[in-house]
């Protein structure tokens, strides 16, 4: 008597819902905070290291502008920021990797803050170079402020 193998039939993968959008210039208030990507070119994939830095996937920059509108200076928290891929995958941003890019770029040129320094209160948005390490397979990502839905993408990727 032959035995029949099981077939098996293939189920498809839910899709997810792409993220809504927002045009660059668009600003969003969290807290006191204010967060906004003037230009579509300032969240991009960096090819390389930073310094001596090398990425474990690769480097992505978001050159935002920041508003602190509390009472004192303080230091942005790195969770104010997040990128999430085409899959929801959140990744967050590495302070220090925003400190080395200012060092090896310029302050002022590139940067007038970095996430590891205070952003004084009440002097209006000042520019922020927020820096994720991320998987090379990484696709789809968008810069988004905390868990805001809608979110700026990446320039870059497929």
């Amino acid at each position: 008597m032959a035995t029949i193998a099981p077939t098996a039939t293939a189920t498809p993968s839910p899709t997810l819902t792409p993220l809504p959008t927002l045009p660059a210039g668009t600003v969003i208030l969290r807290d006191f905070w204010t967060l906004t990507l003037l230009r579509p070119d300032h969240a991009v994939i960096l090819n390389g290291p930073i310094g001596s830095r090398q990425p474990n996937g690769r480097f992505v920059l978001a050159l935002v502008a920041v508003g602190n509108g509390g009472a004192a200076a303080t230091l942005a928290p790195p969770e104010l920021f997040v990128l999430i891929d085409d899959q929801g995958v959140r990744y967050l941003p590495e302070p220090g990797l925003s400190t080395l890019y200012l060092e090896t770029f310029g302050r002022g040129r590139y940067g007038d803050f970095s996430l590891d320094e205070a952003i004084p209160a009440g002097i209006g948005q000042v520019s922020v170079p927020v820096i994720f390490d991320v998987p090379v397979n990484a696709r789809g990502l968008s810069l988004h402020l905390g868990d805001s839905v809608a979110g700026w993408p990446v320039l870059g990727l497929p």
